[in-house]
């Protein structure tokens, strides 16, 4: 597992300067294409791009998580069919403990339209903004990622996404309050299993030591009973992100892989109605952790 900062932030002074480079190229396209000045211009910018970024994509699976959605519209762009074939077949969501892709909240049309800036913070909502313009972008995403793996491997849990069998995690990063995580697996047609950890300090501060680590086995029922949940929280259809945050409060992060498919879903202190919630609070209620009514936010 590679964590974004060991990666990203303490790479050679000569790829970070390539990337700089190429980000600004990259930038300079899309405010060319934003402002629907000469195509000319913004082939040359999106070419110089390419040529600084590509280099840096090939040399780290790191890289390719990252620059994939930035080089793939600039092929788009320039409709470089062999480059577009690699990079929609690159798959790479295992570099982190989340897929980058889950924070950026792409728009639709991404892809096609050069316009937006994959990598900045492009546009916020307003009250009259399609849901499809609005979203976070590359930096953001791996803030958030760097954010929430700090808690997740000081809990010492494994990457989901390359678990063998289904399973579900609930991360729950309280402000004032120490870190929770309840993964509930299921191991084969019996074999339900629910394991629970605590770290020692406040989720909205740097990540402690564990100081909690239990697990049983569930019943058959009582899996089911959380998949039924699960559906009826529309979890797999529901948007991962949803640019609502504030100074305190608590993140919900649930994720899930059956049969191979993974989704991730994470609000910021949801309301009492929220059916992600109630899966939530249902897996909380199947530990043995004693919290308070007025802890729970």
């Amino acid at each position: 597992m590679v964590h974004p900062d060991s990666s990203l932030l303490n790479a050679s002074s000569q790829i970070k300067t390539a990337i700089t480079i190429g980000l600004t190229y990259y930038h300079a396209f899309t405010e060319v294409c934003e402002m629907k000045l000469s195509e000319d211009l913004a082939v040359s910018y999106a070419q110089n791009a390419l040529k600084f970024l590509e280099p840096i994509y090939n040399s780290h699976r790191v890289y390719k998580q990252v620059l994939k959605y930035p080089l793939l519209q600039i092929a788009t762009f320039l409709g470089d069919k062999k480059r577009i074939k690699t990079y929609e077949s690159a798959s790479y969501d295992t570099v982190f403990y989340f897929p980058v892709r889950a924070f950026m909240r792409l728009p639709r049309d991404w892809q096609r339209n050069c316009s937006y800036n994959l990598a900045n913070l492009h546009t916020l909502p307003y009250p009259t903004a399609p849901i499809y313009e609005t979203f976070v972008g590359l930096y953001h995403a791996l803030s958030t990622i760097n954010r929430y793996s700090r808690h997740i491997r000081a809990m010492e849990e494994p990457l989901l996404l390359t678990l063998k069998h289904d399973a579900f995690r609930f991360i729950w990063l309280r402000t004032f309050h120490n870190p929770i995580v309840v993964r509930i697996e299921f191991w084969d047609d019996s074999s339900a299993f629910l394991t629970w950890k605590k770290t020692s300090v406040h989720g909205g501060y740097a990540p402690g030591r564990l100081v909690l680590r239990i697990s049983k086995e569930l019943s058959l029922k009582e899996w089911n009973q959380f998949l039924k949940l699960v559906e009826q929280s529309k979890f797999w259809e529901l948007e991962s992100v949803e640019l609502t945050y504030g100074l305190d409060g608590v993140q919900w992060i649930l994720e899930g892989k059956i049969n191979g498919k993974y989704h991730l879903v994470d609000r910021w202190s949801p309301q009492d109605n929220s059916t992600i919630k109630q899966a939530c609070l249902y897996l909380l209620r199947l530990t043995n952790l004693d919290i308070a009514e007025d802890e729970i936010y």
